[in-house]
C-alpha cells in the first residue's frame, strides 16, 4: 500500500468587513427612498402599484435576510442581545438593513393600500416582519 504525501496546511485569509463606499450608500438610499415616496403618492389598488409593491417587499425581505445572516455569521460564538447592538459590529451602517426595511415598508403600503382598508393589515404585515426578524436571533442564542 502506498503512503499519501503529507498535506500542506491550508492558509485561510481573513478579510475584515468594511463599510460600503459612500457612492453606493448614497445611490441605494436615494433609490430606496424614491421607491418609498412613490408608494405614498400612488393611487392604492392600481395594478402597477400591486406589482411594484410585491417587488419591493420581495427585494426588501431579501436585503433584510442578508443583513441578518451576515450579522449571525459575524457573531458566531457570541450571544446577540435582543435589545441593543450585537457584540461584533464591523460596520457603522448596514446598507442591506437600511435599504431593506424602507423597501418592505413601502411595498407594504402599496400592497395593503392603507388609505382604503384601514391600518390593521399594515400592522399585521409589520408584525410578521418583526417575528421573522427576531426568530433567527432566538435560534442563534439558544444554540450557544
Amino acid at each position: 500500500m502506498s503512503e499519501l504525501p503529507p498535506m500542506r496546511p491550508v492558509e485561510v485569509r481573513y478579510d475584515p468587513s468594511m463599510d460600503a463606499p459612500w457612492w453606493r450608500v448614497v445611490t441605494a438610499m436615494v433609490l430606496s427612498q424614491a421607491a418609498f415616496i412613490y408608494s405614498l403618492m400612488v393611487t392604492p389598488g392600481a395594478a402597477i402599484a400591486w406589482t411594484v409593491g410585491i417587488l419591493e417587499v420581495i427585494v426588501g425581505m431579501g436585503c433584510v435576510g442578508m443583513s441578518i445572516a451576515r450579522t449571525l455569521h459575524e457573531n458566531a460564538g457570541h450571544r446577540i442581545p435582543m435589545l441593543g447592538s450585537p457584540p461584533v459590529r464591523p460596520r457603522r451602517f448596514d446598507l442591506f438593513a437600511g435599504v431593506g426595511f424602507s423597501l418592505v415598508v413601502g411595498g407594504a403600503v402599496l400592497i395593503v393600500g392603507v388609505r382604503d382598508r384601514g391600518s390593521w393589515p399594515m400592522v399585521a404585515l409589520l408584525a410578521v416582519m418583526a417575528i421573522t426578524a427576531t426568530v433567527p436571533y432566538v435560534i442563534h442564542n439558544s444554540r450557544l
